[in-house]
């Protein structure tokens, strides 16, 4: 048993949000993730928003081991630690921190267990069962009880137990009311079809190996959310984070892009594959024998790192 802490793209209606009274910041603020009290911090994030509508990730940070590192989808192939600009896979500190690629995963790793995956703007952290109980931040304190995750000190207001975990206090960051006038039922059925977010629920869809292990309700709901209120281009990276989620926790999914439907364009010499059967590189990632779907090396050529 382990701790698997999920975080979508668009933290005002991730999972454990949903329902609450949505409010969205004027600016950037970052938000502590994981931590052992009183210990260093492990796991935080930096949000902002791109209309004031809503916010959106920036990018997730991990400081360990006297590392900062910053995963990024501004960098393909590199990762920022200590202000130094990487490429995957590196070791640190003699094997303490591994940072390595799969697919479209970026993965950072410790000898204590600690996992981190960042794919499509979809956080995964992992914990091992020795820290039940022992853990604090928006991805709760894995004690057993979910009820208490999010919630610190008997706190039941949601949206305040989420400004709990905001660790920076910039005086122009102010909270503001979503406004749901720019989406109408009507607009709200279209993108709940089979053509749009409903994929994700189709009983006969691409996705419905991974129904068991990844509920996609909440992915569904956020990107109805999403594409209603005029982010329509985020449905690819919605689905493909979905898809992330699901691989990461050893799920199948059926091919679910076309040449006309998420395409995925890759590089010279190499194609997408949603299952590789080998990863075609000369190194050898300690996740190598999940499925990740992403661009890999066509037969005969390996990519050296």
């Amino acid at each position: 048993m382990s701790l698997v802490c999920a975080l979508s793209k668009e933290i005002l209606i991730t999972p454990p949000l949903t329902g609450i009274n949505l409010m969205s910041m004027a600016t950037a603020h970052t938000y502590l993730l994981l931590t052992v009290p009183p210990g260093e911090t492990w796991m935080t994030s930096l949000w902002r928003s791109r209309t004031r509508l809503r916010m959106q990730l920036i990018s997730p940070f991990v400081m360990v081991s006297g590392y900062s590192i910053e995963l990024s989808n501004h960098w393909t192939d590199r990762v920022m630690v200590n202000g130094l600009l990487l490429r995957f896979p590196s070791v640190l500190s003699q094997g303490k921190v591994k940072l390595y690629m799969t697919g479209l995963s970026k993965y950072v790793e410790t000898d204590f267990g600690l996992i981190v995956m960042y794919s499509s703007r979809i956080v995964t952290v992992h914990m091992p069962r020795i820290f039940s109980g022992a853990l604090c931040g928006l991805c709760g304190n894995f004690n057993g009880n979910p009820e208490d995750d999010m919630v610190p000190d008997d706190d039941s207001d949601f949206a305040q137990a989420v400004g709990h975990w905001r660790t920076n206090t910039e005086r122009d960051c102010v909270d503001t009311p979503v406004s749901r006038a720019s989406c109408n039922s009507e607009d709200m059925a279209l993108y709940k079809g089979k053509d749009c977010c409903g994929r994700l629920l189709d009983s006969e869809g691409a996705f419905l190996s991974c129904h068991k292990t990844v509920d996609p309700q909440d992915f569904y709901d956020n990107c109805v959310y999403n594409l209603c209120y005029g982010n329509q281009a985020n449905l690819c990276e919605i689905l493909s984070g979905y898809v992330a989620l699901c691989q990461e926790m050893g799920a199948t999914v059926d091919e679910w892009r076309t040449s006309d439907f998420c395409n995925l364009f890759c590089p010279s010499n190499s194609e997408y594959q949603l299952c590789p059967s080998n990863t075609s590189t000369c190194t050898e990632s300690p996740s190598s024998l999940k499925c990740k779907e992403g661009c890999f090396c066509k037969p005969g050529i390996f990519q050296w790192r």
